[in-house]
């Protein structure tokens, strides 16, 4: 298999339902499920059996989903750092003071030849359902995971198969039970996380405390939460690396004991189980080169909302390219696309002192929009290969 600042209280979030202690969370936990995925794809047949066993310690979420079935499936992937407070409230689509601080969309082709995972950016000026316009990450706070779906359904005029929610605290112990994950750091930088901590530049390898600190650090970086989200994808990658290694593979305890340190972390919509997620694995356990790429949403540029939030404004032509492309089960050719035009994103700018007008939801896609390279792409594109 070949396998992204301020913090700023969500409109309309209470001030107890936004606590201070939760603005440094990590933003990455979705990742988790990705890796899960990658390490379905090495293990088969003994994954499968394994995660039967663990099934029982998957808490279950309340949402309901209304993707027609199909052979393509679109997956949220929420994350979210507790930090030991109860994630009940979000899973039964309460109101709670977590909020979604990684977002990815992940999309299963039909032909299950590769995988696609598209990053959304938290801080999206968006409509969130019968709560008028706030950041993305807002809906979690405001009315659990169900609101969330609903959100990134409106964003992207698109119905979401499934949803999946992962406490980072999961991926710090898969972490470790993989004995450290070696990252080619880009450029050295003071951790605010770990105070007194330097992170060097060049290869480093993590163990759990350390990687979170690395993949939660914005303040170290002028571009902030588009440097983290790159830094996120980089520490996959590395993941992905440690898990198709040879020693990783020989070893069936070592990949038992990582699921077995994400597993109670990880919680599924009620009508996609533990080893449903092992099945579909199984369809990609098959002989032959995969890819699971990666990339962000583009964005329109960070502003400032009417009530002062530094937010990040939505492209609406980049959302109707990825909404078309998961659509109609093209986003080869999307990807395809946002390699053939490279660029930087305009909203890797310093905050305007503009402000602006609500943003409006987007319009119905047409199912029929072909996928060209006028889309306008994200700088972090990667590809993992094995």
């Amino acid at each position: 298999m070949q396998s992204k600042c301020e913090t700023t209280q969500p409109s309309g979030v209470p001030q107890s339902a936004a606590s201070a202690k939760h603005r440094g969370k990590g933003r990455f936990a979705a990742l988790a499920l990705a890796v899960l995925a990658l390490t379905a794809l090495l293990a088969g047949a003994a994954f499968f059996s394994l995660t039967r066993t663990l099934s029982q310690r998957v808490q279950p979420i309340e949402v309901a989903l209304d993707a027609p079935a199909g052979s393509a499936m679109t997956v949220l992937l929420i994350g979210s750092d507790s930090q030991g407070a109860s994630l009940d409230a979000a899973r039964e689509g309460r109101a709670s003071d977590q909020r979604a601080d990684s977002l990815m969309l992940v999309h299963l082709p039909a032909d299950r030849k590769d995988v696609y995972l598209v990053s959304l950016m938290r801080d999206l000026w968006v409509k969130v359902p019968d709560h008028g316009e706030a950041k993305l990450n807002a809906a979690l706070a405001l009315g659990g995971v169900a609101l969330t779906v609903r959100t990134v359904e409106t964003l992207l005029s698109l119905p979401i198969s499934h949803v999946a929610m992962v406490d980072f605290e999961g991926f710090r112990g898969l972490t470790d039970s993989l004995g450290g994950i070696e990252v080619d750091v880009p450029r050295g930088f003071a951790s605010y996380h770990l105070p007194g901590e330097h992170f060097a530049a060049g290869p480093q390898t993590m163990d759990g405390t350390h990687a979170l600190a690395f993949v939660r650090e914005r303040y170290a970086f002028g571009n902030g939460d588009f440097e983290r989200v790159r830094n996120q994808q980089r520490f996959l990658r590395a993941v992905a690396a440690r898990l198709v290694s040879v020693d990783a593979l020989a070893s069936p305890l070592k990949t038992r004991a990582a699921l077995a340190a994400l597993m109670p972390y990880v919680s599924l919509d009620k009508a996609w189980s533990a080893p449903d997620v092992a099945a579909l694995a199984l369809t990609f356990a098959k002989p032959g080169s995969r890819q699971v790429n990666l990339t962000t949403l583009a964005t329109a540029g960070n502003a400032r909302s009417a009530n002062g939030q530094a937010i990040i404004r939505p492209d609406p032509q980049a959302i109707a390219r990825l909404s078309a492309a998961v659509r109609t089960d093209r986003m080869a050719d999307y990807f395809a696309a946002l390699a053939a035009v490279p660029q930087v994103q305009a909203n890797e700018q310093p905050t305007p002192a503009a402000r602006v007008a609500p943003v409006a939801p987007v319009p119905p896609i047409n199912a029929a929009e072909p996928v060209t390279s006028s889309i306008v792409p994200s700088r972090t594109l990667s590809k993992v290969p094995t």
